[in-house]
């Protein structure tokens, strides 16, 4: 697929970039707090949630001088609302999505994109139709010490082999009832941040195999998933995801196996280059204090700023990102029939 770049925004108007955020949860905490950051690229002039005091919450934590909106179709008709930061349960994101390109507004719209590839894909169109930028925020491709590892990559000569996984505890993470406990599980919500950020590593993914399983948490999805992988460059790869997780030496972590070396995130970033032992790379932590407020979350929306300023594709971009969605449908499909699924037959 082609990636078109949209006009850049500057064209019709000078100035930052006037924002609506769509949902004023948890994830919002993390965009809004970037948001202050940026104010050079972006002024947010609205925030939209069905609970007004959730919104009303956030205008005072975050010192906003938004109005309040309760109504989605309202504020993406709004005349100071140029882009809209979706921030909702996955449930609902098309509806958001095909609700601001029907009103010709960007979007940033929280990982994962949609509830399902069919959905992505009808995502993708109507941004595509209707002209708008369509990126959706995979911050792990931001974080430093994954940035850095991208980089040295070269050094470690061929791609063997590669490991990704992320460890939560959906039981002490959310009450019962919470709409994370009632969607497709652990493998969408947060294997796509691991599978995204191999794509962004190593490149797009060629099969997979997955088993998906519910062990142990009351809810509806899979609290647990292991993924094969076979990626386009010839390197093969596991992907392990968990919402079932009581215990593990590190929250997420990346393993690259290469010709020359070697290089992971394990404690920090290292790298093993011939016959000398691993040596850490010097790197910002970002894993101390509040997760939302790091640093990848402003970075991720820079990003996104930057593209409306300047006419560029985002480098997580709609079209690209069917590629995450469809390997993750992929893995889906994998564990129901039991089989290796292309991703080129998924994307057809």
């Amino acid at each position: 697929m082609n990636k078109v770049a949209c006009p850049a925004l500057n064209e019709s108007r000078s100035g930052p970039v006037r924002i609506g955020v769509i949902g004023g949860g948890s994830i919002a905490r993390a965009h809004l707090n970037a948001y202050n950051q940026l104010p050079e690229l972006a002024e947010v002039t609205a925030l939209c949630d069905v609970d007004p005091r959730a919104a009303e919450s956030r205008r005072v934590e975050f010192s906003l001088d938004a109005d309040l909106v309760t109504d989605l179709s309202e504020l993406c008709g709004r005349g100071d609302v140029d882009a809209v930061d979706i921030c909702l349960p996955i449930r609902v994101h098309l509806d958001a999505i095909l609700a601001a390109a029907k009103t010709r507004k960007h979007v940033l719209v929280e990982k994962p994109m949609t509830l399902n590839l069919d959905e992505a894909k009808t995502a993708v169109r109507a941004a595509r139709e209707s002209g708008i930028t369509l990126m959706v925020a995979h911050d792990q491709r931001f974080r430093p010490r994954h940035m850095i590892m991208k980089d040295l990559i070269p050094r470690l000569g061929k791609i063997v082999c590669a490991r990704a996984d992320i460890n939560q505890d959906a039981q002490s993470i959310f009450p019962p009832g919470h709409w994370h406990l009632e969607h497709r599980g652990s493998l969408l919500a947060i294997g796509v941040h691991v599978l995204d950020l191999l794509r962004y590593l190593l490149g797009d993914v060629k099969q997979v195999s997955c088993f998906e399983r519910n062990r142990l948490v009351r809810m509806r999805g899979n609290d647990v998933a292991v993924a094969i992988l076979e990626f386009d460059c010839g390197a093969v790869g596991t992907l392990m995801c968990t919402w079932a997780s009581k215990g593990s030496p590190w929250h997420d972590s990346i393993i690259l196996q290469g010709s020359l070396g070697a290089c992971h995130t394990i404690g920090g970033l290292f790298i093993k280059e011939g016959d000398a032992p691993f040596a850490r790379v010097e790197v910002e932590d970002d894993t101390k204090g509040e997760w939302r407020f790091r640093s990848s979350y402003r970075e991720e929306i820079r990003h996104f700023l930057e593209c409306l300023r300047d006419g560029k594709t985002p480098m997580t971009c709609g079209e690209d990102n069917l590629k995450t969605m469809a390997a993750i449908e992929a893995m889906f499909l994998s564990s129901r029939e039991d089989r290796a699924i292309r991703i080129a037959d998924m994307l057809g």
